[in-house]
């Protein structure tokens, strides 16, 4: 991130007030489309709830927590994006279209 934004912040605090939520790992600018909160997961086959594809069960999972505070990070003008690999390394679709 630091090619395209000289200034992200790492783990971001205060972006959901009054709440335990932690939605960015990152805050940058670099995705071209505003301020971003990338929220970046490691998600394992063997877990409990993995399902078939436990990448794309992180990435659902990961929307549906953050969604009931969108309003919170759109007041800010900020969007929210989980960046999400298996443990053996394959990304989402949708982090490999970010990232590229």
């Amino acid at each position: 991130a630091r090619h395209c934004d000289p200034s992200p912040e790492v783990e971001a605090p205060g972006l959901t007030p009054g709440t335990e939520l932690w939605p960015a790992d990152v805050l940058t600018w670099a995705c071209g489309h505003g301020l971003t909160a990338l929220d970046i997961s490691i998600a394992s086959p063997d877990a409990e709830r993995a399902g078939a594809d436990c990448a794309a069960t992180m990435y659902a999972d990961k929307n549906d927590r953050c969604s009931a505070y969108a309003a919170i990070l759109d007041a800010q003008n900020v969007a929210y994006q989980p960046l999400v690999w298996t443990a053996y390394g394959r990304p989402h679709l949708c982090t490999t279209a970010i990232l590229h």
